[in-house]
């Protein structure tokens, strides 16, 4: 019985995932770029530049790189987000 379920479950996960409904690949897709921008740190190194321009290059590798950590750190987890829910509504960007 328990090994019945167990393969009840896994048919249920595949079949929620595999359905090719394009909204979902696109929220998991979304979601997937967003977590690995820890390893990539897109966000660090524009917050840094864009400090450097805007306010000035003193405060570029201090107020600029705090700013990149909390939106690379926000980035990563709304990705685990979407990741999480890709196979619920709603399919829009959360962030």
């Amino acid at each position: 019985m328990r090994k019945n379920l167990l393969l009840l479950a896994a048919v249920l996960i595949t079949a929620l995932l595999g359905t090719g409904c394009a909204n979902t690949e696109r929220k998991f897709g979304r979601g997937m770029r967003n977590f690995t921008e820890i390893v990539r740190q897109g966000e660090m190194r524009r917050s840094v530049e864009q400090t450097a321009l805007f306010e000035s290059p003193d405060y570029a590798y201090t107020t600029g790189l705090v700013k990149g950590m909390n939106r690379m750190f926000t980035r990563t987890g709304v990705g685990i987000y979407e990741m999480v829910t890709a196979p619920f509504p709603p399919y829009d960007p959360v962030l």
